[in-house]
């Protein structure tokens, strides 16, 4: 026979849950992470830096095609759509901070908080993950749209004081 709860005890375990959940997702992701490091520094110190060139270029073209097939479906190539579809899932429900600012040549976002950054920098291989993760930037906006252009000069993963991804049209009409 099932017992009943109370509206506070449900919340209560309901949150004890999610807790869990996110404790086991933080382990997994601490382990991930560290083992991804751990083989990227390997490979580097055994390739040289060519090695970070490899990472990149394995990812290049499935990254590409992924996001070309997101903006078929979206139906949509501009900057707002990328926007739409890159960064609000990261929003700070995901620990995630960051502003965007329209200009006339573009948009900037600026991230000063992400969580996988936060994780390499406490295990020490930003420098190896940002080839695998943040040297995908330029790919997906290529794959999302030849004509947008992206700069990237900082990075959290490198130990930067935030991401300054600025996204802009090469054609300069502000069209995708």
């Amino acid at each position: 026979m099932k017992a009943d709860l109370t509206p506070e005890i449900e919340k209560l375990i309901e949150e004890r849950v999610k807790a869990k959940e996110k404790e086991m997702i933080k382990g997994f992701d601490d382990f991930m992470f560290n083992k991804l490091g751990k083989i990227i520094r390997a490979m580097k110190e055994r390739f040289g830096e060519e090695a970070y060139g490899v990472i990149v270029e394995t990812n290049r073209e499935e990254v590409k095609q992924q996001w070309r097939k997101k903006a078929e479906d979206h139906g949509d190539s501009s900057i707002e759509s990328l926007i739409k579809l890159l960064w609000e899932p990261l929003n700070e429900h995901n620990g995630f901070g960051y502003t965007m600012e329209k200009t006339d040549e573009g948009v900037q976002m600026t991230c000063t908080r992400c969580p996988g950054a936060e994780i390499a920098q406490r295990l020490g291989c930003g420098k190896e993950l940002y080839h695998e993760f943040c040297k995908n930037d330029w790919s997906i906006v290529e794959g999302f749209n030849p004509n947008i252009g992206f700069t990237m000069t900082k990075t959290l993963m490198q130990g930067d004081d935030c991401c300054n991804h600025f996204y802009y049209y090469k054609d300069g009409t502000g069209e995708s």
